[in-house]
């Protein structure tokens, strides 16, 4: 007995748990009501798939389609639950706006016209059929000629019914948004929304209407701003009141970008994203909006290799615009291989006639090490845009110059030169005319070729001194030996003070010591060493050149200089070979006027 009780126990707790459990119809009916749509979307399915011929589980499900903006899938199920049922008002309404947002604006007049004969005293058939008239407006269907008009005398019988009924206001909201008078639209849902502030749609109009009001032909930067930032803020309230609200989040993203609010629009389509992940044209608006901050702030957000990515698979009409933005993308990022690749498979699909393309194009292989690559392509761009030469000639002609190619060199770098390109005469300009000089130079057997275009970047800019330098040397190749020393001279002169051009200078005097060295010239050798030390005493290369001029005259300044380079340059070898040959340490310290110190 005692078995018995507790088995018929255990069946009654069972039967109980089974009557009180929650089928998937009321807990979709829940969620949906929580605006938990996506999670309402499995129990709504479990519902029609447990009973197929339910009229509130295909109502629901619906709506559920709906909610989720899979507008082809709610009409399915609306279709179905008004198979079940065709005279009730919910069904027809929701059938035939349904029909209007996927463009069957056949159907959607035809359920519509049905529902105003049904319920001729309810205002929201009448309502629901101005809706299908404005929708099907713009569709050049014989019935839906003078649509709008039709639609205002759908209106003006619904507010026979009721006067007041705030989507009356809607309504004809919805009538002069679609004649463009944005204004009056604008008046007509605030009017509205006074009414019942809950019109979540409304408000969504609202929002779109001060977008356009704020992008009228001939409207001032200051109107267009804050009719915005008003749109803006409505679909702020819109996606408060309704976080899972897909259509809501798509739509304020969408004004985001277009207003290039490029920060703001990015976590609006992330969450419109999350709600719908195939929702490819808010994700393409994310990626041009991630794209756009990319080129600005340079720090990359990998979400958009995958947006741009789902955009390419998804959107043919962008298809060439997102492949060139991912290109840019890894360029960007530093990614010049990936950039090149891509870049390289566009160019031989579509072609890139578009100079900036060509030229990410080049740099893209440039940095990759593809250096012939780049060089092509460079040279393209010159043949296609010549004006392109002024930014870029000086570049491309360096790197066939580190590759030794003189000639081809010098022919980029007049590209730059030429005034038929029409580039201006400016530094660049002198650079050009002193890479020329250079390559010339660098071929031995063309060295007299160097000096018209160094003496052209002489006269450009003066300040140059690294091509007086250069044309000191070419002289020196010639044996001009007095026009190299005037030329080194004079750099010596130009840069004194100036700690930009130490280099130039150091090299000058270097030079100028070396040829009086080689010419055993020990007075001229003195004499440019010791201006070298007073003008730069940081630069061991003076001390020893001064060093070496004392060598045979006067061993104890010869010491005295040798140690003063290796204050400077403690590892220099010659310094401390001939400190110990001349037997410095030996010897009594040099006189600071050229005498010696004579001992106690």
């Amino acid at each position: 007995m005692k078995k018995t009780f507790f088995v018929y126990a255990g069946a009654l707790m069972v039967s109980a748990a089974t009557m009180f459990a929650q089928s998937p119809l009321q807990k979709a009916q829940e969620l949906l009501k929580a605006k938990e749509y996506q999670s309402a979307l499995a129990p709504a399915v479990q519902a029609v798939q447990q009973n197929p011929k339910s009229y509130d589980a295909l109502l629901l499900l619906g709506d559920v389609y709906d909610a989720v903006d899979q507008q082809d899938s709610a009409v399915t199920y609306y279709f179905k639950a008004y198979d079940r049922e065709d005279d009730k008002p919910e069904v027809l309404k929701k059938l035939a706006l349904a029909y209007s947002a996927v463009g069957k604006h056949q159907d959607a007049l035809k359920i519509a016209q049905q529902f105003t004969k049904k319920l001729k005293n309810d205002p929201f058939s009448y309502l629901t059929l101005s809706q299908v008239y404005v929708s099907g407006s713009e569709s050049n269907l014989p019935e839906f000629v003078n649509a709008v008009e039709k639609a205002q005398t759908e209106v003006f019988k619904a507010q026979k019914i009721n006067s007041n009924l705030p989507d009356g206001f809607v309504a004809l909201g919805d009538i002069n948004f679609a004649r463009k008078v944005y204004e009056l639209a604008k008046d007509n849902y605030e009017e509205g929304l006074k009414r019942d502030p809950s019109l979540v749609s409304a408000r969504a109009k609202l929002a779109e209407s001060y977008f356009r009001l704020g992008n009228l032909l001939g409207t001032s930067k200051e109107d267009n701003i804050k009719y915005v930032n008003l749109s803006v803020q409505e679909w702020d309230k819109v996606t408060r009141a309704d976080t899972n609200n897909v259509k809501a989040f798509f739509e304020k993203g969408k004004i985001q970008y277009r207003a290039r609010q490029y920060k703001d629009a990015v976590p609006t389509l992330t969450r419109y994203a999350q709600l719908k992940p195939d929702g490819w044209l808010g994700r393409w608006y994310k990626a041009q909006s991630l794209f756009y901050i990319l080129r600005v702030e340079k720090t990359l957000d990998t979400a958009i290799i995958v947006d741009l990515e789902s955009s390419i698979k998804n959107i043919d009409s962008v298809k060439d615009q997102a492949n060139l933005m991912l290109a840019e993308v890894w360029l960007l990022n530093k990614e010049f291989k990936k950039a090149a690749a891509k870049y390289s498979e566009i160019k031989a699909s579509k072609g890139l006639p578009d100079l900036t393309d060509l030229n990410n194009y080049a740099k893209a292989a440039i940095n990759g090490g593809d250096t012939t690559t780049a060089v092509t392509l460079y040279i393209e761009t010159f043949q296609k845009y010549p004006k392109s030469a002024c930014q870029n000639a000086l570049p491309v002609g360096n790197i066939l110059y580190n590759l030794r190619q003189y000639d081809r060199a010098i022919e980029i770098f007049r590209k730059r030169v030429d005034t038929a390109n029409h580039c201006p005469m400016d530094a660049n300009t002198a650079r050009a005319y002193h890479y020329i000089g250079s390559s010339y130079f660098s071929q031995k057997e063309k060295a007299d070729s160097a000096v018209a275009p160094l003496i052209e970047a002489i006269k450009l800019d003066s300040s140059a001194l690294y091509s007086r330098n250069l044309l000191a040397q070419v002289y020196v190749e010639l044996k001009k030996d007095k026009l190299a020393k005037e030329e080194f001279v004079k750099v010596t002169e130009l840069g004194k003070g100036n700690p930009k051009a130490k280099n130039d200078v150091g090299n000058a005097f270097a030079n100028l010591c070396s040829m009086s060295l080689k010419g055993k010239n020990f007075g001229e050798l003195q004499k440019h060493a010791q201006t070298w030390t007073t003008n730069e005493p940081t630069d061991y290369r003076g001390f020893l050149y001064l060093a070496i001029s004392y060598y045979q005259t006067d061993p104890a300044l010869a010491c005295k200089n040798y140690k003063e380079v290796l204050k400077l340059a403690p590892d220099n070898k010659d310094a401390k070979i001939q400190i110990e040959q001349l037997g410095c340490d030996n010897k009594p310290a040099a006189d600071p006027k050229g005498g010696k110190k004579k001992g106690k």
